[in-house]
This record gives structure tokens, C-alpha cells and sequence, in this order.
């Protein structure tokens, strides 16, 4: 609970100094922006559609103990291609450690008399360290974004007097 909000504490604020990076300027730059928002709105409607037809057979057919980590599996499985979209190498790190807790889940839940409830909230657990290490590379990430695009203003530093340690005059 405290690492979420630790976390979205820490996007609101990235949020609110959004103006300091600039906006696209080149054609080629907002190509790219619209190659990346149209492919994340395409992942995310398939991961959603994906999610609700896989819950839906499951009820259907009696299996509802299986939604836990066949959504897990979706959730972990759609961040591959995020790999690609973005140009990030840690999605597949997060995606193969999210796909390793869903099938883990699912072996767990055919071979073996654990409780689903059991399964399940170590599915979930898994899931929550994917989560909690994706977040803390995005307030990496966020942290490089911001000292790139802190730009002192002018005459700062030649206008403000140092401050002295001692109370005698200068």
C-alpha cells in the first residue's frame, strides 16, 4: 500500500512538470509519438478484450478458479510487445517474470491440493513484484527525464550570496 502510493505520488508530480520537456518539433519526432500511442491503444484494447473473453469461456465452462492466473498470464504476456513499441529491454524482464507467476499459478492449481485461494494470492503476489518493479524503473526513469530537463534560470547563481557558516561580516 505505502509503495503504491509512494509511487503515484510520484507520477502526479511528474505530471505537474510535464511542461518543462518540450513538445515534439520534427515531423519524424511526432511520427514517433503517434507510431507509440496508437500501438499502446491497440495493446491495451487487446489486453482488455483478451481479459474479458478469457474470464467469460472460463465462467462458462466451470473453471472460474482459473481466472486468477489466466489473467495474470494476459496482463504478463502483453508487456512483450511492449518491449518493442516502447524500446525498453525491462518489459521483458517484467513480462517473463509476470508469465513465470501466472504458469506457476496454473501448475499449482492442476498438480497440486493447494487451495485456490492459496494459489491465487500467490499469483497475486507475483504480480504485485512486477508491479512494484516496474514502477520503481519508472521513478528511474522519471528521475534521468527530470535532470535532463532541469535548466537553471539565469543569473541564479550569480545573484543569490553563498551562504557562511560563521556570523562574522564579510
Amino acid at each position: 500500500m505505502l509503495a503504491s502510493l509512494f509511487l503515484a505520488a510520484h507520477g502526479f508530480a511528474l505530471l505537474a512538470r510535464r511542461r518543462r520537456f518540450s513538445p515534439p518539433t520534427s515531423a519524424r519526432e511526432r511520427a514517433e509519438r503517434r507510431r507509440i500511442g496508437v500501438g499502446f491503444g491497440v495493446l491495451l484494447a487487446l489486453e482488455g478484450a483478451g481479459i474479458g473473453v478469457a474470464v467469460s469461456l472460463l465462467a462458462r465452462w466451470g473453471a472460474e478458479r482459473l481466472q486468477v492466473p489466466v489473467t495474470a498470464l494476459i496482463v504478463g504476456l502483453h508487456f512483450y510487445p511492449m518491449a518493442r513499441l516502447f524500446r525498453r529491454s525491462v518489459d521483458y524482464f517484467i513480462a517473463t517474470w509476470a508469465c513465470a507467476a501466472a504458469l506457476s499459478g496454473l501448475a499449482l492449481m492442476r498438480w497440486s491440493a493447494l487451495p485456490t485461494v492459496v494459489v491465487c494470492g500467490g499469483v497475486g503476489l507475483g504480480m504485485a513484484v512486477s508491479t512494484l518493479c516496474y514502477g520503481l524503473y519508472m521513478l528511474r526513469e522519471k528521475r534521468r527525464a527530470l535532470a535532463l530537463s532541469f535548466l537553471p534560470r539565469a543569473g541564479f547563481c550569480e545573484t543569490t550570496p553563498p551562504i557562511r557558516a560563521s556570523s562574522q561580516p564579510v
